[in-house]
């Protein structure tokens, strides 16, 4: 789902593989494109890019679906009616299911993942292929690229979370991050930090420059979903299995990681101790 410039147009892709364009002020939908894809859209990512010939100053929608395609669109505004329309713009065939895309933010390169574990980088202009990111052992469920399109970040069923740079494509470091599958992770905008949600019911907050585990957030009682941050950073919100929809806003408390770790160390050794007493009772 995508809220367009202006606030005024919604875009929706559907598990039937269908493109919805939806008016926010009017209320309702302005455009149906079935059969847009044959199989599910997993998601639409945006970018307004001069550099595409005969697209010039016009937005640019991709759409990745289950069906080895990404779909590009052009949103055009008719001459006569001045109804605004998804028009087919390009497609490319990928050997598996694409399971997430992107553009970076000078608009140079698309990024899309497979359910291959792999991860692609593409010129945006020449739709050619520029780098392939290899490393996960399971699907790839989220990645994000950082405001200075200097860094990648991914997360997968394998629990691990990886950094890469965008110049060589270079696994910057592998973190093994969550003890279950690790199901968004998201840059903070104009900044390296980042955060991650799993399914082990805890979101976390790192550097992604000196690889720190700055938070968790554990007081989950389902598994966490997603996640979205603010556009300055100043709030996140998640949802998770427990039907709970929680918002979490930034103070102007310091935090000192030495801290955070015994925090943390001090709950490991409890649940550790609550392990080991129910054993007790349980043999008794």
């Amino acid at each position: 789902m995508l809220i367009l410039p202006g606030n005024r147009y919604l875009v929706m892709g559907t598990k039937e593989g269908d493109l919805i364009l939806y008016d926010l002020n009017e209320g309702k939908i302005t455009q149906t494109i079935d059969n847009a894809h044959k199989k599910e859209i997993w998601e639409l990512a945006m970018h307004s890019s001069p550099q595409i010939k005969d697209a010039r100053g016009q937005l640019l929608i991709a759409s990745a679906s289950a069906d080895h395609s990404i779909k590009f669109w052009n949103l055009s505004q008719s001459q006569t009616t001045g109804l605004v329309k998804l028009q087919f713009y390009e497609k490319i065939e990928s050997t598996d299911e694409v399971m997430g895309v992107k553009f970076t933010a000078n608009g140079k390169y698309f990024i899309f993942s497979l359910l291959d574990q792999t991860i692609k980088v593409c010129y945006l202009d020449s739709m050619k292929l520029s780098l392939n990111l290899y490393g996960h052992s399971l699907p790839i469920l989220s990645f994000d690229i950082s405001s200075d399109d200097s860094l990648l970040v991914s997360c997968s069923a394998d629990k691990n979370i990886k950094l890469w740079g965008l110049d060589f494509g270079d696994i910057h470091k592998s973190i093994f991050a969550h003890q279950d599958s690790i199901t968004h992770v998201q840059f903070i905008k104009d900044t390296h930090y980042f955060m991650s949600c799993s399914k082990d019911k805890q979101v976390k907050f790192y550097d992604g420059d000196t690889y720190d585990e700055v938070f968790v957030f554990d007081n989950f009682f389902g598994e966490v979903w997603g996640l979205a941050c603010s556009s300055i950073g100043d709030f996140f919100v998640s949802v998770s299995a427990d039907k709970m929809i929680r918002v979490w806003r930034q103070t102007k408390e310091q935090t000192f990681l030495i801290e955070q770790q015994d925090e943390r160390e001090d709950k490991a050794m409890l649940k550790e101790a609550e392990v080991e007493y129910t054993e007790i009772d349980i043999a008794k």
